[in-house]
């Protein structure tokens, strides 16, 4: 949630997804708690994934840039010493 609360200002929608991953699932005319994360299958699984994958596209865009630095590659010298 708190992802969330940074990115959406809105408390009435954060409430709502708050209130989504809380409701629990039915199986067999039971209902059963979910402890952690929402039902499979959720209507709001998708939008979830998508605002966590996002974070994990910008955090990766980071270790890319900085992976990526440099001008080119080592000179190898036993092929300098062959050719």
């Amino acid at each position: 949630m708190q992802l969330l609360e940074k990115k959406i200002d809105d408390w009435k929608f954060l409430r709502v997804i708050k209130k989504m991953l809380e409701a629990g699932y039915m199986e067999d005319w039971q209902f059963h708690r979910t402890y952690t994360g929402p039902p499979q299958g959720g209507i709001i699984s998708p939008i979830l994934a998508n605002i966590y994958l996002h974070e994990l596209d910008c955090f990766v865009e980071n270790l890319i840039s900085d992976f990526d630095q440099g001008t080119g590659r080592r000179k190898n010298t036993e092929y300098q010493t062959i050719s």
